[in-house]
């Protein structure tokens, strides 16, 4: 829910730091990711989201199509076409 209200107020940084302190106490689930990866598509944070989107698979979780949706957006949002495609080819 926190998560959710920081992605609503577009403080992307506030919900990355909510997906560190999920990761440090072992509740980072998919949907987590998937917050953070929402933020960072409304945030314009291509990178990033590439990077959370790496993270959760050495987490050993599945990503689902939100997951991929909201960084192919992020990649999209930033004009980062080549990004996009590789994430296709995924």
């Amino acid at each position: 829910a926190t998560m959710t209200a920081c992605n609503r107020a577009s403080v992307w940084p506030i919900t990355l730091e909510l997906l560190q302190m999920a990761g440090q106490t072992g509740a980072a689930t998919v949907v987590v990711y998937n917050g953070a990866l929402t933020a960072c598509d409304k945030g314009h944070q291509w990178q990033m989201a590439l990077e959370i989107l790496s993270a959760l698979t050495q987490q050993d979780l599945q990503p689902s199509s939100i997951s991929f949706g909201a960084a192919l957006s992020a990649c999209q949002r930033c004009g980062r076409w080549q990004e996009a495609l590789w994430l296709l080819q995924e």
